[in-house]
C-alpha cells in the first residue's frame, strides 16, 4: 500500500532530543535513540487510526 501522502514522512520526531545508551558495565556508548515528544505520538497515532480504514479494506 503506497504512502498517500509521501510528505507526511518523518524520519525522526519532530519536537524531542536524543537518548545514548551505555553499556552499565563499561560506559561505552551502544546506541542513540531519537525520543519522542506526546506531541509527535498523538500525531502518529492519529495518522494511524486514519489509514486503518484503508487497511481494513485491503485484501
Amino acid at each position: 500500500m503506497p504512502l498517500p501522502d509521501p510528505s507526511a514522512w518523518q524520519p525522526r520526531p519532530l519536537s524531542a532530543g536524543e537518548f545514548t545508551v551505555t553499556e552499565p558495565a563499561t560506559g561505552d556508548a551502544l546506541g542513540t535513540l531519537t525520543l519522542a515528544a506526546a506531541e509527535d505520538v498523538a500525531r502518529a497515532a492519529a495518522a494511524a487510526r486514519a489509514a486503518q480504514r484503508g487497511w481494513a479494506r485491503a485484501p
